[in-house]
């Protein structure tokens, strides 16, 4: 809600759309979007106390159950970052206090590294190819950093190229010049979902929104119009030691 619906899990049958999906696919038409749009929001996805529905004795969960057929949900928004925090609170409930998780480029950390000093970790340069090339580092200390971006995940479809990041109020890929979104937060899986909101919301949205939400800082690459790139951060954003 935070997110005013740049955030939706609920996308999937848009993304499937795009061919992101299982399968693949070209550009969706006009038609087919105004019909699997009607399949997208969280109030769609309806959440049910397993106990309250039967009895007091029946165990403590949350069942999902979709309000139509065709309802999907795409975790890939949150899921490294959730996971990046099931591993860094299990090791913490274990007594280690130095530590850093990674998956899937989404990252946690407390303490220090081996060498006694604030872990440090790079971004990267957000350019076509497998490589990773050095954007700028940010120390982490007790907290969370995710990274999302267009520039690896993309598809071109009858000359036109298209990122993976579909914004679900339009039911399309965004088109804007916001290349990566880089999050700090106090858990992986708050940063990686904001990482994607951002990315869906675009350069002027995102930095109006960070200006109401203080709890993170953001570091923005943007295309710059001229074929290079600018950045923005947010004041508090760290600079590497």
């Amino acid at each position: 809600e935070i997110t005013g619906g740049a955030f939706d899990p609920s996308v999937m049958p848009l993304v499937a759309a795009w061919g992101f999906g299982p399968g693949g696919a070209g550009a969706a038409d006009t038609t087919r979007l105004d019909s699997l749009r009607g399949l997208v929001g969280m109030e769609r996805v309806l959440a049910n106390d397993m106990a309250a529905m039967y009895s007091s004795s029946f165990p403590p969960e949350i069942v999902f159950r979709k309000e139509r057929p065709g309802v999907r949900l795409d975790p890939n928004g949150i899921a490294q970052g959730h996971t990046v925090d099931v591993l860094a609170q299990y090791l913490l409930q274990l007594g280690i206090t130095d530590l850093m998780v990674e998956v899937g480029g989404e990252v946690r950390a407390h303490g220090v590294n081996d060498r006694g000093t604030p872990w440090v970790m790079q971004i990267d340069k957000p350019v076509d190819g497998p490589e990773h090339v050095r954007q700028t580092t940010v120390p982490l200390e007790d907290r969370a950093l995710a990274t999302s971006g267009n520039y690896r995940k993309f598809r071109e479809v009858g000359g036109r190229r298209f990122g993976h990041t579909i914004d679900p109020r339009s039911g399309r890929p965004v088109e804007h010049g916001l290349l990566s979104a880089s999050v700090l937060a106090q858990d992986a899986a708050s940063a990686d979902a904001i990482g994607t909101a951002l990315m869906v919301m675009g350069p002027e949205a995102a930095r109006a929104w960070l200006a109401d939400h203080p709890e993170f800082e953001a570091y923005l690459v943007m295309d710059d119009g001229r074929g290079g790139m600018s950045v923005w951060t947010t004041p508090g954003w760290p600079v590497a030691r």
